[in-house]
């Protein structure tokens, strides 16, 4: 009787990265999925209110504060009609699967950074560049998700508790009740939205980032993560297609390989070509000669030098500056040394001998940068002062 193997270990969980959740691939299509249940939700409000007052504006049939449930003619009024506008938002919300949408990560850290991008994308059409409707049912959805997280659940799952929000934002969207309430086509949902503000300011749900010019929120931007489609060249983009086959390649392969790299080649002498009216044998990286680049740092750095060490806070702030970086140096070496390893071209020893010896020529015409002058031969042997020892120290510059 054969014993079966066992398996060594449990297999691993599959989980999506909490950067997917903030990348074109989820931003994109769940911003066309709000809007598609905004414009339902405003189109059935409005359908909803209009079919108690058939032909008649609902500006004019919506009747005042103080007026009472039966207007003279019989008919209901137009706050009646839409007294319920959270249930019709619920309604929406079950009939379009967003009922399911929580169970699309299950993993700590995905989860927490997929709620955080849903309610954000919700939150940003609450703004006041929306339409009073629009304003609402995205109050209604970000209410809706944010308090439908699973609480009872085994194994676990985790819960977001807080919502960034801008504080800009947050005045926006405290606004909002009293808004809907000048509109008298939506009275009745500025009483949905003032209770579901009052519900999350109790449950202290808001946590209160500064204004959003400061761009306070993480990632700033969403999506922050683009996908791009990987492309080919036009004229192989039939023959990529196939599949590529097991096996040796095949003589339509080695082909198609070798005008792709044909190809490269000829867009890389292009972009190399010498420049219009150069020598032939320049090319177009060496348009900007580094001949060109090098006077123009000696003379920047010149400049810099000469404006140090026309005043005495100059020249004290450039000996303090080299002091430091030369103990900071000495140090490293120390290091290296206790580890075998070997800083500089010319040796641990040779390299701090001539740093040091740069940093007491500094006042020496052509090396009075110091350090700075490395490049003109600060440092080198034979360059030191007359009458200095070889080993340096701290220097002082001279008034």
């Amino acid at each position: 009787m054969s014993v079966l193997p066992a398996r060594s270990g449990n297999p691993g969980e599959l989980a999506l990265q909490p950067s997917f959740f903030t990348s074109s691939l989820f931003v994109e299509p769940l911003r066309e999925d709000i809007s598609s249940l905004l414009c339902a939700f405003s189109a059935a409000l409005q359908a909803d209110s209009q079919a108690f007052h058939p032909g008649v504006e609902i500006s004019a049939a919506a009747p005042s504060a103080e007026s009472s449930d039966v207007v003279p003619n019989g008919q209901l009024p137009a706050s009646v009609a839409i007294a319920e506008p959270f249930s019709l938002f619920k309604r929406l919300w079950e009939e379009q699967g967003w009922v399911m949408l929580h169970w699309k990560a299950f993993d700590s850290r995905s989860r927490h950074s997929f709620v955080r991008t849903v309610c954000r994308l919700f939150l940003e059409r609450t703004l006041e560049g929306e339409t009073l409707s629009v304003r609402a049912g995205a109050l209604f959805g970000l209410y809706t998700f944010f308090c439908s997280q699973p609480e009872s659940s085994h194994p676990p799952i985790h819960r977001v508790k807080y919502l960034d929000i801008a504080i800009d934002h947050l005045q926006a969207l405290l606004k909002m009740p009293i808004a809907l309430q000048s509109d008298k086509r939506y009275s009745s949902s500025a009483l949905c939205a003032a209770h579901i503000l009052d519900y999350l300011r109790y449950q202290n749900v808001f946590h209160v980032l500064p204004a959003s010019t400061s761009q306070p929120y993480i990632p700033a931007t969403l999506p922050r993560e683009i996908f791009v489609p990987e492309t080919e060249p036009v004229g192989l983009a039939e023959e990529s297609a196939a599949q590529k086959r097991p096996g040796r390649p095949t003589k339509k392969d080695e082909a198609r390989k070798a005008r792709a790299a044909m190809t490269e080649l000829g867009r890389w002498i292009d972009k190399t070509n010498p420049p219009e009216g150069a020598d032939a044998n320049t090319s177009a990286a060496m348009a900007g000669h580094p001949n060109d680049a090098r006077q123009e740092y000696l003379q920047q750095k010149q400049t810099v030098i000469d404006e140090l060490l026309s005043s005495e806070e100059g020249r004290e702030a450039l000996a303090r500056a080299q002091n430091g970086t030369l103990g900071r140096l000495r140090l490293i070496n120390e290091q290296a040394e206790k580890r075998g390893k070997e800083v500089g071209a010319d040796g641990p020893r040779g390299t701090m001998m001539r740093l040091e010896r740069a940093v007491r020529d500094m006042g020496t015409p052509g090396r009075e940068g110091g350090m700075l002058s490395l490049l003109e031969g600060a440092g080198m042997e034979g360059a030191g002062m007359p009458g200095q020892d070889e080993e340096g120290g701290d220097v002082e510059m001279a008034g």
